[in-house]
């Protein structure tokens, strides 16, 4: 019994330290085999096995376990608050959020801006001139007149050969309004890295409600 509970430590030792293959099974019919063997199956189920996000250290002093840290190359999204300053077509220019809503988040003259996309369904190149489910889309821009703290950014006229609608974006973007984006989203390269998680629910919403007799499109009732 004593030379059986060696064993277990010295295969325990072994098993964990990684460096010599832990010895087979072994094959006779009595209770010493039945225990080592379950011993084995035991110091076997010990083993540590790196996955995701941890490390496995085997040292002389023994086994231990290590989380790296993650930088931007590594991947790991982060979510941060912006404050909205203008709406383009793809893209929202913003600033980095602060306290307060709502706020400007800035006293620069010329502050330098944070580029976060916008999602797919609210951009202007995936649908100009583009036809989807038999809606053909015409984008045009939306530019604010005067001291306007309300952007719409883009509108969408689409029609389906039947009907015609003039799409706005609902609700509207707000000046110095808080937004929140996450980062090092798979698939996003180059210049903007940040994407809008439009946690507002903003989507394009038909606001024509009469087509002129002449067809042509026609301003929302008031």
């Amino acid at each position: 019994m004593v030379v059986a509970a060696l064993v277990g430590v010295d295969l325990y030792e072994l098993v964990l330290m990684g460096n010599i293959l832990p010895p087979g099974r072994v094959y006779a019919d009595n209770k010493e085999a039945l225990w080592l063997n379950q011993l084995r199956d035991y110091c076997m189920s010990l083993s540590p096995v790196a996955g995701p996000g941890v490390l496995i250290d085997h040292t002389t002093r023994g086994t231990s376990f290590r989380i790296p840290p993650k930088g931007p190359s590594e991947g790991g999204s982060r979510v941060k608050q912006f404050v909205l300053k203008r709406v383009k077509g793809d893209y929202l220019e913003c600033l980095p959020y602060t306290t307060g809503l709502p706020v400007p988040s800035s006293d620069e003259e010329n502050p330098t801006f944070v580029k976060v996309m916008k999602p797919p369904e609210l951009q202007k190149s995936l649908f100009n001139g583009n036809t989807y489910e038999n809606w053909l889309y015409d984008v045009i821009d939306v530019t604010p007149s005067g001291e306007s703290f309300v952007f719409e950014g883009i509108r969408r006229h689409a029609t389906n050969g039947k009907k015609k609608e003039i799409q706005q974006v609902v609700p509207h973007y707000r000046l110095d309004w808080a937004l929140y984006a996450v980062d090092n989203v798979d698939g996003l390269t180059g210049e903007i890295t940040w994407i809008d998680l439009n946690v507002d629910g903003r989507a394009f919403s038909n606001t024509l409600f009469r087509v002129p007799e002449d067809g042509t499109f026609g301003a929302p009732d008031e």
